[in-house]
């Protein structure tokens, strides 16, 4: 594990480091050890003061009761991983020790890694949600709760751009290595895949149908087929619960099967689709593998959130599907046509496939969001992540994401404005076919 040096060493030293090299917490202390190695931690990177002073921003006085910020902040924290206790904070108050935040934040999420680049990050995320409150302060007048964009901690409220760009693993690169029956020679060297892809389109009548009268509102979630919401870490493995989901959510749907009764690996396709799985895929890639190979249990191949080249002996295949659909305006192959989706041809689908890998821009997505519909003109189009659409009401596209249950609203789900292709949301959909 990792020390704090004795802050004597740390004073006398000649050498010249960064307060990140210097200082990290060994997170296996009595708690009232931690929270001492904590205030020192804070003291030599001169954050021991109070929130007002470490907190910028245009109005002087940003305190506010908590009965007054609850259109904008979410100060529940809930632990998932253990107790499901949840605990509080208010942060709107500038006299407030920022120590009191980071004692608070870790002591919410035990499990998260204590250093000095993650409480910058932390301050990063505390005042971030104090100062979208007060710019949103005034426009939530004009929009319900139910819909307002809301801010808190989540887990990820301690990371840096860095991991949070790694999470992105969604490419749009037209030249990419998909997988053929003989993978497991190519891992060992001895041959290179083709380049022939199996995807069928939007001009093969498999993959459209036509609902009559769409519902105004959908979630099939309600139906009880979409499995929980998982985390893929510091991996860019999007691509991959994206597929997973989707067939999973296919399996629910055409059996018998409940929730508790299918858990499919992300891993293999990480590790054997592609072999660099964290550094991103694409539906094509995914799906591609599933067709040719099916996907084993994820207990038989556990999530490692890194690459791995566990694939020299095939693990005995849980699924299958006997094929899938890409509906895209990228092209990956000339095999078949890219083509441009409108909200109705995306809700049929939906409606009538069942849950869908789909693509967005991820850039808007906070890592301290908790809820409301994400409408935001400057998101840009170009999509860099992949999740899993559930379902949509008039305003927004219902949304899972593989980021953890404490970030979002509904443990792990957002919600993004409809009828604008915001964020490049009308881009791609892609879906096994199963029956």
């Amino acid at each position: 594990m990792i020390f704090i040096l004795p802050v004597i060493l740390l004073l006398s030293t000649n050498i010249k480091q960064s307060t990140s090299d210097l200082i990290d917490l060994h997170q296996n202390l009595p708690i009232e050890q931690l929270w001492k190695e904590i205030d020192v931690v804070l003291q030599l990177m001169h954050m021991n003061r109070t929130i007002g002073d470490l907190v910028p921003t245009a109005i002087d006085d940003f305190t506010r009761p908590l009965e007054n910020i609850t259109d904008c902040y979410a100060f529940e924290v809930i632990d998932h991983h253990q107790s499901n206790q949840t605990t509080f904070i208010n942060i709107f108050n500038k006299n407030r020790p920022f120590s009191d935040v980071v004692k608070f934040y870790y002591q919410a999420f035990p499990h998260n890694d204590i250093s000095a680049d993650s409480i910058r990050a932390l301050l990063l995320s505390t005042r971030e949600i104090i100062n979208l409150c007060m710019i949103f302060e005034n426009r939530r007048q004009h929009q319900s709760d139910e819909n307002s964009m809301k801010f808190g901690f989540t887990e990820l409220s301690d990371k840096n751009d860095g991991y949070m760009k790694n999470m992105q693993g969604l490419l749009t690169d037209e030249i990419y290595t998909p997988v053929t029956t003989l993978y497991y020679l190519w891992y060992n060297g001895m041959i290179r895949p083709s380049t022939q892809s199996t995807a069928l389109d939007g001009s093969n009548p498999e993959c459209v149908r036509f609902v009559d009268n769409l519902p105004e509102s959908f979630d099939w979630r309600d139906k009880n087929v979409v499995t929980d919401v998982k985390n893929q870490g510091e991996c860019g493995s999007c691509w991959a619960f994206a597929t997973v989901g989707s067939i999973e959510s296919a399996y629910l749907i055409h059996s018998n099967m409940t929730k508790d009764q299918i858990n499919l690996s992300e891993q293999e396709l990480i590790s054997c689709a592609r072999s660099n799985g964290c550094h991103g895929g694409t539906s094509t890639l995914s799906f591609d593998f599933v067709r040719h190979h099916g996907l084993t249990s994820g207990q038989v191949m556990p999530y490692q959130a890194k690459d791995g080249n566990g694939c020299l002996h095939a693990p005995p295949p849980l699924a299958g599907i006997r094929g899938y659909c890409v509906r895209s305006e990228i092209r990956y192959s000339n095999q078949y046509s890219s083509e441009y989706l409108t909200d109705d041809d995306i809700r049929n689908t939906l409606v009538s496939y069942g849950p869908l890998y789909i693509g967005v821009n991820a850039d808007r997505l906070s890592r301290n969001y908790r809820g409301g519909i994400i409408d935001d003109d400057t998101c840009s189009m170009r999509v860099n992540h992949a999740v899993l659409l559930v379902g949509y009401t008039p305003d927004s596209w219902i949304l899972k994401n593989s980021w953890g249950k404490t970030w979002g609203e509904q443990q792990g789900y957002f919600r993004i404005a409809r009828g604008k292709n915001m964020c490049g949301i009308n881009t791609e959909i892609a879906y096994p076919l199963v029956v």
